[in-house]
């Protein structure tokens, strides 16, 4: 197939998506898959995903075989800090340790559910809780696909849309609804490609940073904005992070901006706009009381963005009560003040 036939076929698809075709059977979750293509990319109800998975071991040269061998990792764990309200969550790594996919897991037995790809796991976590279970549990796999193929199209991933429009077309399904004629809302073209805003999820942590008249905000890295959650952007510490993951076997936060803590977030935002070079920087974290995870982690960050010192004011979560932590240049932890 020529590259602009397969643009079309791409194309064509996503105008299909946009038209609703994707709401079928399962009615208003079919329906909320197509309205919700900002925030649910490419993604496998689970029993789908292992079948295909076999198929493609079997012949790794079908079409869209590769992202499907890719997804399954060679190491899966769970990590309790990215649990949301509607699912667990795994993190599965390839042979380097880079993160591949993100299995959701059932809240009471860790059962899969469904399994994605990093940017499309950042999305579907932005997605509101009614609409994340609807996906996880009801809409059909087409209408995930379907989804899939407009907002790979709208990204200009033609080769990854024709894939998910490939997996539509062929799926017996997908047919038999259509001649049923069981088919949802119109949804425009404009309400389907239009980007995500940002996270819907309520912050549970946020942290403010000020270096001298510049002020950096951030949030827990469940609920930070779509766009700054990129499992494939490292943090300051990203080295620091990965080691003490190949030593310990456990997955680690702070390594990218996907799992960053509020407080790494901060600094790191600094570092990016040039602010951090020879600074003091004062930080207030408001929710809980910075973690274990972090405490190393922050003096490491603030270490490697050259500040010069570093105070953060937060509150105790036991007591309720203020409580002030400082840093200063080459020490390796943030210390709390009597």
């Amino acid at each position: 197939m020529s590259p602009d036939t397969a643009k079309m076929l791409a194309q064509g698809v996503a105008e299909a998506a946009s038209l609703g075709i994707g709401a079928a059977v399962g009615g208003a979750a079919g329906a909320a898959s197509a309205l919700g293509t900002d925030t649910n990319n490419r993604q496998m109800h689970w029993k789908d995903y292992t079948e295909t998975l076999v198929a493609c071991r079997k012949n790794p040269t079908a079409s869209g075989c590769g992202t499907i061998l890719k997804m399954a990792g060679v190491k899966s764990q769970i990590l309790d800090f990215m649990a949301m309200p509607t699912a667990n969550v795994a993190v599965n790594t390839d042979p380097n340790g880079k993160v591949v996919s993100y299995t959701l897991l059932d809240k009471t037995s860790n059962q899969p559910l469904a399994i994605m790809e990093p940017m499309d796991f950042g999305a579907f976590r932005s997605a509101p809780a009614g609409i994340q279970a609807l996906t996880l549990r009801v809409s059909p796999q087409y209408s995930l696909d379907m989804a899939s193929a407009a907002l790979e199209v709208t990204a200009g991933n033609t080769d990854k849309a024709l894939d998910a429009g490939t997996a539509v077309i062929t799926s017996p399904e997908y047919w038999r609804d259509a001649a049923l004629g069981v088919v949802g809302e119109i949804v425009s073209v404009k309400a389907v490609s239009k980007p995500v805003p940002g996270s819907t999820l309520k912050a549970t942590v946020t942290a403010e940073g000020k270096v001298g008249n510049d002020v950096f905000n951030d949030v827990n890295q469940t609920a930070r904005p779509v766009e700054q959650a990129n499992a494939d952007q490292p943090t300051l510490i990203a080295d620091r992070v990965n080691a003490k993951a190949d030593a310990t076997g456990k997955m680690l936060p702070n390594g990218n901006m996907a799992d960053a803590h509020a407080e790494i977030g901060v600094i790191q935002q600094a570092f990016d706009s040039g602010k951090t070079s020879g600074a003091d920087m004062a930080m207030n974290v408001a929710g809980k009381d910075v973690c274990g995870y972090c405490r190393g982690d922050i003096a490491a960050a603030a270490n490697k963005a050259g500040l010069n010192s570093l105070v953060i004011h937060a509150v105790d979560d036991l007591t309720g009560l203020p409580k002030t932590y400082y840093w200063l240049s080459g020490m390796k932890s943030i210390k709390e003040r009597p």
